[in-house]
């Protein structure tokens, strides 16, 4: 049953995926036709052959088929949503219109009323010969209302990417702010209708009060390392609350280069170590099994997840999280691949371009590898249960683990790693067994 489970989540991914790159690049019109044609060609062919065979495959062939048919329509039916905004809105359509222009330059003005949806990113400017473009700031969001200047405001429920020319204390997440400011095509591919660069912002509404604690206990985190060194100060923050804007760009690249970028950010790993230090804090005082505890636990990791705003590796982690901790305090019984599956097949319903996000598959096939050397590992101890291992072998055996599961790990993310340009770095491997019990 499991492996069942694995298979449809695997094919909802695969089938979001494509579904994506075909509107892109063909537009939903084409997408659905192609799904109408290969839904009547299964059906009919089922009811012309339905009466010949009456065994147990072909009803399981049937059901596949069924399944097949019904997840290309749901995962259709979602793209669809998410993407017509993206390609019909008035203001994708004006700001495409503009950039095929030369008059524009590519770009129009607009004001803006925008809900910040994730904490400012820093981007360093890049050099251009002898030039240097500024730091800019770069944030998340959703326009609600805009308008060109001096004229009548246009509804919308936008996703967007808003760029900073400099630090704005007030944009947090859930604030809503006015923005004066140029505008350019977006990219479909990343769920982005346009890209707003903001040349005035203007606080309308500050964030909702759990941002503001989430964004004191970030800056808390940060300030604690602020007499230590800029590795330190740039490192620290980034592996604890996901905050990178201190980091160097120096060992930003020494950290990518040695297979170790994972841990210069936060990833899925750290929803663990989130769980295993709250579930300790809540038996040191008292609170023991049951389903209170699971239920504390889960509040810790949705209060973690705000902290350190949703990713794909993050959102991964947390939902498989909060699907095991349903489970137990059901009294039910389900294996880790199943649980992977079915919080795959979530997430891309929720968000379809997940499927397509090169962090979100690497955190998904490093999650698998991890639990198939698991189960290995397991299994192996059972088999030599009869003995009485040294100490030394033990530590030989956590070793060894431990350099399986960081192998297994880089080889199963390399194609994905490589088709992104980022490369394959074997020293990593070394690297990661080495650095993974300082982590803990």
């Amino acid at each position: 049953m499991s492996w069942a489970v694995v298979v449809a989540g695997l094919g909802m991914w695969l089938v979001t995926a494509a579904e994506l790159l075909i509107v892109n690049e063909f537009g939903p019109v084409r997408m659905w036709a192609g799904i109408v044609v290969y839904t009547v060609v299964v059906l009919s062919a089922m009811a012309l052959r339905g009466k010949r065979h009456l065994g147990a495959s072909p009803r399981v062939a049937h059901r596949v088929l069924i399944g097949t048919c019904g997840a290309m329509i749901l995962c259709a039916s979602v793209v669809t949503w998410r993407v017509l905004p993206l390609q019909c809105d008035q203001l994708v359509v004006e700001s495409s219109r503009s950039a095929q222009g030369s008059a524009s330059l590519g770009r129009i003005r607009i004001e803006a009323d925008v809900v910040i949806n994730s904490i400012p990113e820093h981007r360093s400017g890049r050099t251009s010969g002898s030039r240097r473009m500024d730091d800019s700031w770069r944030s998340r969001a959703t326009v609600l209302t805009w308008r060109h200047i001096g004229l009548s405001p246009v509804a919308s429920n936008l996703p967007v990417q808003v760029d900073l020319q400099r630090p704005f204390t007030g944009a947090a997440p859930g604030a809503l702010v006015h923005i004066v400011g140029s505008v350019r095509p977006g990219d479909l591919l990343r769920g982005t209708a346009v890209y707003v660069r903001a040349e005035t912002i203007t606080l309308i509404r500050p964030a909702p009060v759990w941002q503001l604690i989430a964004g004191t206990f970030r800056d808390s985190v940060t300030a604690s390392v602020r007499n230590q060194s800029s590795d330190v100060r740039g490192l620290l923050p980034g592996l604890v609350v996901g905050q990178t804007s201190s980091m160097p760009d120096e060992l930003a690249m020494a950290m990518r280069d040695s297979g170790l970028s994972h841990l210069s950010a936060v990833s899925g790993g750290n929803i663990s170590i989130v769980i295993i230090v709250w579930l300790a804090t809540l038996r040191a005082s008292g609170v023991r099994r049951g389903r209170w505890q699971l239920l504390a636990v889960a509040l810790g990791v949705m209060a973690y997840v705000v902290v350190v705003q949703p990713q794909p590796s993050v959102d991964r982690a947390a939902v498989m999280a909060l699907a095991a901790l349903s489970a137990e305090a059901f009294g039910l019984r389900l294996r880790a691949e199943a649980v992977l599956a079915a919080t795959v097949s979530v997430l891309v319903v929720v968000d379809p371009f997940l499927a397509i996000s090169p962090g979100f598959a690497m955190s998904v096939l490093a999650t698998g590898a991890l639990i198939v050397v698991a189960r290995r590992q397991v299994q192996s101890r059972e088999a030599l249960s009869g003995g009485s291992p040294t100490r030394l072998a033990r530590f030989g055996t956590a070793i060894a683990t431990l350099a399986t599961a960081a192998f297994a790990a880089t080889v199963i993310v390399a194609p994905v790693s490589v088709w992104f340009g980022n490369g394959m770095q074997l020293g990593g491997i070394v690297a990661n067994i080495l650095a993974e019990p300082l982590v803990f």
